[in-house]
């Protein structure tokens, strides 16, 4: 078989003009001046298209990111808006005098379960929220 393949090439070579074969000694030469430039022209479009499929790559991580931060953005927006506050029995029950801060409810004495419902009630927003 590469005797015939040889045959071929050398067929093929003599049929081209002495003048259009620019100095080639044989086929496989006459081949490389004729399809180099190509060749080149192929390889340097596949190192292109290289290079721009990792930069598309690194777009697409980037917004990944942007999207993960924004989100986690509107989540702290979302847990830094004022909690809610529940009238305690305690306010209730002092109603003239004022309400007392949740730190100062049990000095003095006082009676009953330890109030502290606004502490509570933000560590239980919180714990709902930054899951």
């Amino acid at each position: 078989m590469p005797e015939l393949i040889r045959e071929i090439e050398r067929v093929i070579f003599e049929t081209h003009p002495s003048l259009e074969r620019d100095g080639a000694a044989d086929f496989e030469e006459l081949l490389d001046m004729r399809a180099g430039n190509h060749r080149d022209t192929r390889d340097l479009e596949t190192i292109a298209l290289a290079e721009i499929s990792d930069r598309i790559g690194q777009e697409m991580e980037k917004n990944a990111a942007s999207r993960g931060f924004d989100q986690t953005n509107r989540r702290k927006k979302e847990n830094n808006r004022p909690i809610p506050v529940r009238p305690t029995k305690i306010a209730a029950q002092k109603g003239e005098q004022g309400r007392r801060s949740p730190s100062t409810t049990r000095r003095g004495g006082g009676k009953g379960p330890k109030q502290y419902p606004l502490l509570l009630d933000g560590a239980k927003y919180r714990h709902r929220h930054d899951n």
